[in-house]
């Protein structure tokens, strides 16, 4: 089944990247009534305290609207408004997507997916600047997944045409091999996943690959029992550590504690970090 270009391979990438986060973070989610719900996150990290928000009007004709805000320094709007053309007007697999924000960013994206390709085209001004980003998945066969994005500018360069390129193999249950080049050819990046461990998820990850001297990023997720999972990752850059523990509170309700040490300053009680994310729906 083809999938959307940013989701080839992202499984592994999400083993080894998200769980693990020292901000403190606060997550709500609520809906007032059918069709209408809110998103909420206040986070106090690196940048101080920031929050955002979101409200989401939906129905059953095939569109919706959400208006979303974000406070870091000064206060950004954004929208997004989504139209299902199978509802809309009897076109299966296509999606065309309405966005905008303060900072003076218009689209449009027309999405299509079907078990064969998944394409998406963007046409639109992002900071003042006109801009046509798309993507295309292909899956030639089953678990294979072929990738290939760019942006295109006004001013047109063939190079445009293939800024990132990935091929992903998966068997599911069993495990995931992943290649991406990005730089138009240039950086390779490779990354596996393995599942056949009891309750074990094993991920690596190696970065530089034409460059001569890759960094590797390992790690693994155990899950202790239906509620709670426990994730190590380690990085060669910098000889990063990092873990995090998601505990199922209640349904709709999870913890997750994040934690970072550089392994050359793990004897010195101040540079740990650990932080929390509390999720609730």
């Amino acid at each position: 089944m083809a999938v959307m270009f940013d989701r080839i391979g992202k499984e592994a990438k999400d083993l080894l990247g998200k769980g693990m986060d020292t901000d403190k973070k606060f997550t709500f989610s609520t809906t007032a009534f059918e069709g209408l719900s809110f998103d909420s996150e206040t986070c106090d990290g690196d940048k101080g305290v920031t929050n955002s928000g979101s409200f989401k009007l939906e129905d059953d004709s095939g569109m919706d609207v959400m208006y979303k805000y974000e406070k870091d320094k000064d206060y950004t709007y954004s929208f997004e408004s989504n139209f299902d053309l199978a509802k809309l007007a009897g076109v299966d697999g296509v999606d065309v997507v309405l966005s905008g924000n303060s900072e003076a960013t218009v689209q449009a994206e027309v999405k299509y997916k079907d078990c064969n390709a998944a394409v998406s085209v963007t046409g639109g001004v992002v900071k003042s600047k006109v801009t046509f980003p798309f993507s295309v998945g292909v899956s030639p066969m089953t678990g294979v997944n072929v990738g290939v994005s760019g942006t295109v500018l006004p001013a047109f360069k063939p190079a445009q045409l293939y800024e990132k390129v990935s091929v992903n193999y998966a068997q599911k249950g069993s495990f995931g091999l992943f290649f991406g080049m990005t730089k138009n050819l240039k950086a390779l990046e490779a990354r596996g996943i393995y599942y056949g461990l009891p309750e074990t998820t094993v991920a690596i990850k190696a970065e530089g690959l034409t460059a001569g001297a890759p960094l590797v990023t390992v790690g693994g997720q155990y899950k202790l029992d239906k509620a709670t999972k426990v994730k190590v990752v380690v990085a060669q850059k910098d000889l990063v550590i990092k873990a995090g523990v998601t505990k199922a509170l209640r349904k709709g309700c999870d913890l997750t504690v994040g934690y970072k040490v550089k392994a050359d300053e793990i004897a010195n009680v101040a540079k740990h970090n650990i932080g929390f994310t509390l999720d609730i729906k």
